[in-house]
């Protein structure tokens, strides 16, 4: 899948892969809706993502579909391990990534031993089964562009009682921001954005009332450090456009509100205060 690229690339695959179906999007739809473009083509019971800035180990395939095949589990989808290009012992994703009750990634840095599940699975390779796909009614929400995308369906997953399955001996390189490097104000805004749509489209109102408190403040007072201290107006007007953003789109997503994710869930939120 090609999402709109100008620099030569899909003469090139279709020079090289002859035999590969290339679908080719006129513009950049952005991760989220240009997967979903993608998936249109795809027909296998079973269906890998992979990021386009990445190099695989030669078991990538084979681990990430193993957990399928060995358990009776309802899996939503299995996920690798990702270590840097740039920097071959540096872990991007190794199984453990949650959000701090702030609404900030943060991942360990070590490589979980064992097949394990897992909250959160990584955007840049994962897989799922196809009729679990098409019982979902949307796979990634296209207004996402890029950014969050992965934690959202991973919290959607959880919510519908899928497990997310973390597979160790699927090894991938990833180097990670090729695709976005030119367009990072965006992402930025994107960021914040994006974090109060996953929040929005995926707990209760219930734990909304406390999730919302707790975002407005880390968000708000990072605009102030940014302005008074840091100095860094751009950086502080570009947080402050994606939490206005987010009201606007509140109206055009898709909720599900409906399910049972908790603060207390350790999967998806750390046990502890880390900013």
């Amino acid at each position: 899948m090609d999402n709109g690229s100008t620099d030569g690339s899909q003469e090139a695959v279709k020079e090289r892969f002859p035999d590969v179906v290339l679908v080719q999007n006129e513009t950049n739809l952005g991760f989220a809706a240009g997967l979903g473009e993608g998936i249109k083509y795809a027909s296998a019971e079973y269906i890998a993502f992979l990021n386009n800035d990445t190099v695989v180990e030669r078991r990538w395939l084979d681990e990430l579909i193993r957990p399928f095949l060995t358990t009776e589990d309802e899996i939503g989808a299995t996920s690798s391990t990702i270590m840097s290009y740039g920097d071959r012992e540096e872990v991007q994703y190794g199984g453990d990534s949650r959000l701090n009750i702030f609404g900030q990634t943060r991942a360990s840095n070590k490589v979980e031993r064992g097949i394990k599940e897992t909250g959160t699975i990584s955007g840049a390779s994962f897989m799922m089964k196809r009729e679990v796909i098409d019982g979902l009614e949307e796979f990634l929400c296209p207004e996402y562009f890029a950014y969050f995308e992965e934690i959202d369906l991973s919290w959607r997953l959880v919510n519908r009682g899928y497990k997310l399955i973390y597979s160790p001996g699927s090894v991938v390189y990833h180097k990670g921001g090729m695709t976005s490097r030119k367009i990072s104000d965006r992402m930025r805004i994107n960021d914040v954005r994006n974090k109060y749509l996953t929040f929005y489209r995926n707990l209760p109102n219930s734990r909304l009332l406390l999730a919302y408190p707790l975002l407005l403040f880390f968000d708000l007072a990072s605009i102030l450090v940014l302005v008074f201290y840091a100095r860094r107006t751009k950086n502080a007007r570009l947080r402050f456009r994606g939490m206005v953003e987010f009201f606007g789109l509140k109206k055009k997503v898709r909720r599900y509100g409906d399910g049972k994710l908790s603060f207390l869930d350790k999967r998806i939120f750390w046990d502890k205060l880390y900013l």
